[in-house]
């Protein structure tokens, strides 16, 4: 008989099945008449078939299937022919259950923490139920092994996280291979003792108060117990600080700091995990000055001396440790004397001057002294001494820069003892008097004074003096010079001396240059016309009235002339003008015929000459106008810019001068080829109407004495 009847095999050792898995069996037999099947156990699917899908008992178990037949032979009785086959099975199983135990195989049964001390070994041993039997794997941080047990010699706190234990096992159902497997999971612990930081030395200065602190990380368990221990006397403070509100010199000494947490790892006895830390505090009395004087003037804290004595400067403390001794000028930064690790020092000045004149402080502090706090002690100490000028940049100037009818103020800062008296005195040409009056302000304090000229005028710019006295030669006297650095002043006194047909003559009176060299300029043109001439004529210092033709001018016309006068930086602030009206040309009478027969052969001639003439003076002209184009160097010794009169912006009145309606020569001189409606002022001859000269108009060329005149 066959049982497999998908090979038809005859099964003849145990069959191993799965365990839950279905499966079926078929049994044959050979047989005539075919035979009837029967099976013990299980689910008959037909009558040859057998299916097993209930099986759960993790046991082995048998199933047996029987053959009946009844044999009828022709001669004879019926016989009931039966056979029987019995088939083994055997049950496979995964892996149930998986434990974890501590140690050994008999072991406590972790549930689902393992804890352990840092630094100790963990020993867990993993149990499985399976068929057949599993294999097992460790993994988890810093965890990787094969095998039930799991030995770690030193366990790190890294390590903590879960910890996990595979079981697996191959499994034959039919003539099929199956894999099993399962894990369980625990959760690794590490416990480990609180640490207590590097905890520095401790200064504190006596009086003061002061926290001490026991700085730590954290154990696991984090819950932590701390104390400070004063080893000198045992006196303990429960927490991890203490403050001690005024620290004595006998709180010095030595501390310890205690921190502990409990420890219960599986499997043993609950420990105490600690660390300790020791550290110093070193209490320092605050140094103070035991005496600081001159040593000729003891216990005096003001001292005055005469000039060129020789005087010692001493400075004493009492500290522990020893001292940095510092003194000092309170107006200096830097020290006159230092020396560390003392407890005092001497100054000596071999011959006293005007300018050891001084407060003077003693300081002392040392390594644990806030410097804040550091004990000192000051000293006035008087040169009796003469005058002299201070040598601090700011009060060092003697020249100065104004503008008329602004304001400058000069300065002076003096070293003496006993404070000087200040008188201030201005040359008036022949003489220094005392400055007096409105226009001067005064002010004078202790070793400070100025004078403040108000309303600069012209005769302002001179020379001072000032005389500084104390009583004690000899006196000292400073000179200050006042300069003037502006724009011109107009000229004055604008007027037309003489005119006739072509010509006129006007006159003016020079005006204070500023303090500049000044040049005059006179700007003209037909009051029908647009087109403007310009006369240019620098300062003469020795002139006061000032004389200039205009010529070639058109008669019976009336003419614009302005002036106005200007140095390196600017022009005036208002012009002057006129309005000239030029005489009417007289007809000349008529001449007889002979004489022009006799003088018209020179005519073309004559005119010619004219002509030229009057080109070569309009050229020359030309080249004066454009030369007042050019930028003119700035004199030795004067400030272009005027940056010593504050109250004086050249740049902003040349643009008032430019902004003046009732002066529009200003702008159109300043417009050039961009003036929309006028000629460029400065057009070339050869571009300017042949008409534009007087004479050359005037010429009659029937008339050859007239002609001959104009030669």
């Amino acid at each position: 008989m066959r049982l497999d009847s998908t090979t038809g095999k005859v099964i003849d050792s145990p069959l191993t099945f799965v365990v839950q898995r279905p499966f079926t069996l078929a049994c044959s037999a050979f047989s005539n008449p075919p035979a009837n099947y029967t099976w013990t156990g299980g689910v008959h699917v037909a009558q040859n078939q057998l299916l097993l899908d209930t099986l759960s008992a993790k046991v082995n178990t048998t199933r047996t299937c029987t053959a009946r037949s009844t044999l009828n032979p022709s001669a004879g009785a019926a016989t009931m022919w039966s056979s029987s086959a019995t088939v083994t099975i055997e049950i496979n199983y995964p892996p149930e259950s998986v434990s974890i135990r501590h140690e050994s195989e008999s072991g406590t049964v972790i549930q689902s923490e393992f804890r352990v001390i840092e630094g100790n070994a963990t020993r867990l041993f993993c149990s499985v139920q399976s068929q057949p039997v599993s294999s097992f794997s460790w993994s988890g941080a810093g965890f990787h092994s094969r095998g039930s047990y799991l030995v770690h010699s030193k366990t790190l706190r890294s390590q903590t996280g879960v910890l996990s234990c595979l079981a697996e096992n191959n499994m034959t159902h039919g003539y099929h291979v199956v894999k099993g497997s399962a894990s369980g999971n625990i959760s690794l612990n590490v416990l480990y003792p609180p640490k207590l930081q590097a905890l520095p030395r401790k200064n504190a200065l006596e009086g003061n108060g002061i926290l001490i602190q026991c700085s730590y990380t954290v154990g696991n368990p984090m819950t932590t117990k701390s104390m400070i221990t004063r080893t000198t006397d045992g006196q303990r403070w429960s927490g991890a600080s203490h403050t001690f509100q005024s620290i004595n010199r006998t709180d010095a000494g030595l501390y310890r700091c205690t921190v502990e947490n409990s420890m219960d790892p599986t499997g043993a006895e609950m420990r105490a995990g600690s660390d300790t830390a020791d550290f110093e505090i070193n209490v320092w009395y605050k140094p103070s000055i035991s005496r600081f004087e001159v040593s000729a003037f003891p216990n005096q804290n003001i001292v005055t001396i005469n000039e060129s004595e020789r005087l010692s400067i001493v400075c004493e403390v009492t500290s522990n440790p020893n001292s940095t001794i510092r003194l000092k000028q309170t107006h200096m930064t830097i020290a006159l004397m230092e020396r560390d690790n003392v407890l005092g020092l001497e100054y000596a000045i071999q011959n006293a001057s005007c300018s050891d004149a001084a407060v003077y402080t003693c300081a002392a502090f040392n390594n644990y002294t806030d410097m804040e706090r550091a004990s000192s002690k000051d000293m006035q100490l008087f040169v009796r001494c003469s005058p002299r000028p201070s040598d601090s940049h700011a009060h060092l100037r003697r020249n100065f820069t104004g503008t008329v009818h602004g304001n400058v103020t000069l300065s002076f800062m003096a070293v003496a003892y006993p404070p000087p008296m200040f008188e201030w005195q201005k040359w008036n040409g022949t003489s220094y008097n005392r400055v007096i009056g409105e226009t001067y302000n005064i002010t004078s304090s202790d070793l400070f004074t100025s004078l403040t000229v108000l309303d600069i005028q012209v005769d302002d710019f001179v020379s001072y003096i000032l005389k500084v006295s104390n009583g004690i030669q000899p006196y000292l006297r400073e000179v200050f010079h006042l300069n003037p650095q502006d724009v011109p002043q107009c000229p004055t006194d604008f007027t037309l001396l003489s005119k006739s047909t072509g010509i006129a003559t006007v006159q003016w009176k020079r005006a204070f240059n500023g303090g500049l060299q000044q040049t005059f300029v006179l700007v003209y043109k037909k009051s029908s016309n647009s087109k403007y001439f310009t006369i240019s004529e620098p300062e003469d210092k020795e002139t006061a009235i000032y004389n200039t033709e205009l010529s070639y001018l058109e008669a019976g016309q009336l003419y614009d002339v302005i002036l106005y006068s200007q140095n390196v930086i600017g022009p005036c602030r208002e012009n002057r003008s006129l309005k000239i009206e030029l005489d009417a040309e007289d007809t000349p009478p008529a001449l007889a015929p002979v004489i022009g027969g006799v003088v018209g052969g020179g005519l073309g001639a004559a005119v010619a000459v004219v002509a030229i003439v009057f080109i070569l003076r309009r050229k020359y002209t030309l080249n004066c106008s454009m030369s007042l184009s050019k930028k003119k160097d700035v004199p030795p010794g004067q400030n272009g810019d005027s940056a010593d009169n504050p109250g004086y912006d050249a740049a902003e009145m040349y643009e008032q001068v430019q902004a003046k309606k009732e002066t529009p020569v200003y702008d159109d001189l300043n417009d050039g080829n961009d003036r929309p409606d006028h000629s460029h002022l400065y057009t070339p001859l050869e571009e300017s109407n042949p008409r534009s000269s007087i004479h050359y108009e005037n010429v009659k060329r029937e008339d050859p004495i007239y002609h001959n005149m104009v030669m």
